[in-house]
C-alpha cells in the first residue's frame, strides 16, 4: 500500500495581468479590487486598480462584481505586493468596457484650498481648472497619487471616497 502523501497547495500566481481581482483583507472583511491599467509614460505611475465597493465575509461573486461601479481608483505597487504575498490574486475577469479608457486624475496644489486650482491629468499630459470652469463630474476623479499597502487599507476600512476632503 503507497504511503498518500498530501497535496501540495498550488503555487499562487504573483504576476498581474490586466483583469486580476486582487483580494485584500481588512480588519472588517474581505474587500477587492482591479486591476485595469498599467502607465509606463515617464513618469511612471505603475500599476492602476479600482477599488471595488463593499467589504465581505466571504468571497462573493466576483464576475457580478466588477461590473459594479468602483468606489474609487488609485495607483498603487500591484506586483510588489504580490510578490511579498501581501494581497493575492483570487480571480481574472473582463475589465468592463467602459473601464478601458485612462481615467482623468486630479491633484491640487494646496490641499488646505478645497475650491483649487486643480490640476487634472489623463495619463499623457496635464492642464489647471479652477473651481468655476471645472465639470461637475469631475469632483470625483482620482487622485493622482501612488498609495501603499498599508493607506490602501486604512482607507477602504474607512469607507473612504474621492468626494472627502483631501487628506
Amino acid at each position: 500500500m503507497a504511503h498518500l502523501m498530501p497535496r501540495k497547495r498550488p503555487e499562487e500566481r504573483v504576476t498581474p495581468r490586466i483583469g486580476d481581482v486582487i483580494e485584500i483583507e481588512v480588519p472588517s472583511g474581505l474587500a477587492y479590487a482591479q486591476y485595469t491599467h498599467e502607465h509606463r509614460d515617464p513618469p511612471r505611475m505603475g500599476s492602476l486598480i479600482r477599488v471595488l465597493p463593499g467589504v465581505y465575509e466571504r468571497q462573493p461573486d466576483l464576475a457580478a462584481l466588477v461590473e459594479t461601479e468602483e468606489r474609487f481608483r488609485v495607483f498603487f505597487p500591484l506586483h510588489a505586493t504580490l510578490r511579498r504575498r501581501i494581497f493575492r490574486i483570487v480571480s481574472n475577469e473582463s475589465v468592463p468596457p467602459r473601464k478601458w479608457p485612462f481615467p482623468i486624475f486630479r491633484s491640487q496644489s494646496r490641499p488646505e484650498l478645497s475650491s483649487g486650482p486643480w490640476w487634472y491629468w489623463d495619463g499623457r499630459r496635464e492642464w489647471r481648472e479652477t473651481w468655476w470652469r471645472r465639470k461637475p463630474e469631475w469632483r470625483r476623479r482620482a487622485l493622482n497619487e501612488i498609495w501603499n499597502d498599508t493607506l490602501l487599507v486604512e482607507r477602504i476600512e474607512a469607507r473612504w471616497s474621492p468626494d472627502d476632503p483631501v487628506m
